[in-house]
This record gives C-alpha cells, sequence and structure tokens, in this order.
C-alpha cells in the first residue's frame, strides 16, 4: 500500500455534547457514519475500520482476509 503523506483534514462543528463523548463517537464508532461502500479502500470487501486515537496515529481499514490498508 502507498504510505504518502498527506495534509492534515482540519473540521471544526458546534455540537450539544461534550468534546470527549464527540471524540469517542469520531474514534470509537468511525465505521457507524463513514460512508464505507464509497469511500474505502477495500469496498464491499472491507471488514472494518480502527482508528488509533493516539497523536500520529492511523486510521485502518482492514478485510475479511485480514489485509490492512491506511
Amino acid at each position: 500500500m502507498n504510505s504518502a503523506a498527506v495534509a492534515p483534514v482540519i473540521k471544526q462543528l458546534s455540537l450539544s455534547c461534550s468534546r470527549e463523548h464527540a471524540f469517542n463517537i469520531f474514534t470509537e464508532r468511525l465505521a457507524d457514519w463513514w460512508p464505507l461502500l464509497g469511500h474505502s479502500c477495500f469496498g464491499e470487501k472491507n471488514a472494518r475500520v480502527e482508528f488509533d486515537a493516539r497523536v500520529n496515529g492511523l486510521v485502518e481499514e482492514v478485510n475479511a482476509a485480514g489485509e490492512r490498508a491506511t
């Protein structure tokens, strides 16, 4: 897979919940809100998305065979 650096995505929203709750939904339930079928490395073969919430952490897609894409 290509691991070329890309510019960070910066988006600002106003929500009626705590920052902690919003961050948890964003990171722990990424597959619930991200449109995987249209915006995924594996398309229909995508099994899950993992978000490493640490500084410089990766967002990885995992397919049914266990292959990973960042």
